[in-house]
């Protein structure tokens, strides 16, 4: 699976043959194959013209399904009201890990990100919803339907409301995610290298 010459594509699945090229690597970035352990999915038209989503490194057609590549710099999705986003960055920080942070509440995440860390994260957006929060009971989250066809909408009601995500979530090096909510988690984030 590599990628096209100076494009920045991959192939869908082994065997496809399916590689496509988007301009070029997206400056500063380096073109990096992709396998099925750094690759998110995201239902959108190939011919959507749709920014990135952060983290992004790369995208091919699969069926109508543009498949996304990541890897690179962990980053770590955080509240810093919350004492577990707290306790999860003063970790990061002992172990001398190179991240990022984002302050969800203020960079919020679009529809598209969201899709992409729940991939990444293998859950359903229900998984990462905070219920009990203010916004939840008002919303009536824990009577809406848990299903395939109820997904899209729980997936803005998390854009629209942020606070609704669970945190921390890190996105880890070799593509996957986890939600960090104890010391275990972040260690097994730590431990998850491309």
């Amino acid at each position: 699976m590599d990628w096209v010459g100076n494009g920045f594509g991959f192939s869908a699945a082994a065997g496809t043959g399916i590689l496509l090229s988007r301009g070029g690597a997206p400056p500063g970035t380096t073109a990096t194959p992709a396998t099925p352990s750094n690759t998110a999915s995201i239902l959108l038209p190939t011919t959507d013209k749709t920014p990135w989503p952060q983290g992004c490194r790369g995208w091919c057609d699969a069926g109508g399904r543009r498949v996304f590549a990541y890897r690179g710099p962990m980053e770590i999705w955080i509240n810093p009201a919350c004492s577990k986003c707290r306790s999860a960055i003063s970790l990061l920080d002992a172990e001398g890990a190179d991240y990022t942070v984002r302050r969800y509440l203020e960079e919020v995440p679009t529809e598209d990100e969201i899709r992409a860390v729940l991939d990444r994260l293998g859950l359903e957006p229900w998984d990462i919803t905070r219920t009990q929060e203010a916004d939840a009971k008002e919303l009536g989250l824990k009577e809406w339907p848990r299903d395939a066809g109820a997904r899209d909408r729980w997936i803005g009601a998390l854009a629209t409301h942020p606070k609704l995500i669970q945190r921390p979530i890190i996105t880890a090096d070799d593509g996957t995610a986890v939600v960090a909510r104890t010391e275990d988690a972040v260690r097994d984030a730590l431990g998850r290298k491309s």
